[in-house]
């Protein structure tokens, strides 16, 4: 198992995942409607390898939080619709 770990603000252990992830914004930002899925166990660095291309790309994060038994699948998206602003 590999985990994505910070050091000095850089990522280790993730250059292709991250560079990935900086082809789909590139994508979006040419247009295209590009849909990532990073998925993995708890506590391998999903969280930090997304934050990481977004916040150095100077990108807007917009967060939400799933957790088991939620009623409802849309809940996720409705949490991040509620904090974009008007």
């Amino acid at each position: 198992m590999v985990h994505a770990v910070t050091m000095g603000g850089l990522l280790v252990g993730r250059d292709a995942e991250a560079g990935a992830l900086r082809g789909l914004l590139r994508a979006a930002r040419a247009g295209g409607a590009p849909v990532a899925l990073v998925a993995g166990e708890a506590g391998v660095g999903k969280t930090t390898l997304v934050q990481h291309v977004l916040t150095a790309d100077g990108s807007p994060v917009l967060r939400g939080q799933a957790a088991e038994g939620q009623p409802a699948a849309y809940d996720l998206l409705a949490q991040v619709l509620r904090a974009v602003p008007s």
